[in-house]
């Protein structure tokens, strides 16, 4: 058996990538070209990176007018027990970080602003360093709403 972890950084890298393009075809059908497979390993690193206590900011979401935010409990995993439709052949959603405290907020004043998290600014999933100064911003907010 080959273990990544056998091999240098840069070969790891490279092992890495083609087994996710060997899975994106068995799996999904898709051929998976370099920069797919490179965004969803910064995806992947970013999840296993979540600690527990992390603060996590989910915009638009449950809709357009609103953001979620709540507090990672357990760290990122592959839920293989997760019963699956059909229709979803990716698995997307066997990818769980356990959350708690969860609160939605409607954007606007003395809230958030949607275009915060619009690309080209930030990522799907971005640690946000603390002199960021959009850090600056998200800990004003929740500390304006007791969090």
């Amino acid at each position: 058996m080959l273990r990544v972890e056998d091999h240098g950084a840069s070969d790891q890298l490279q092992i890495w990538m083609e087994h996710h393009q060997i899975a994106s075809q068995k799996y999904w059908s898709l051929d998976s070209e370099t920069s797919h497979t490179m965004g969803s390993r910064h995806v992947l690193c970013c999840l296993l990176e979540m600690s527990v206590g992390d603060v996590v900011f989910m915009p638009k979401n449950p809709d357009v007018g609103h953001l979620m935010v709540a507090a990672v409990t357990r760290p990122y995993a592959f839920d293989h027990a997760i019963v699956v439709e059909e229709a979803d052949v990716r698995n997307d959603f066997r990818q769980v970080i356990a959350v708690e405290d969860t609160m939605r907020y409607t954007y606007g004043v003395g809230t958030l602003y949607p275009e915060m998290f619009e690309a080209p600014f930030h990522q799907a999933i971005q640690r946000i360093p603390e002199d960021d100064l959009s850090y600056r911003t998200l800990a004003d907010f929740l500390r304006s709403w007791g969090r």
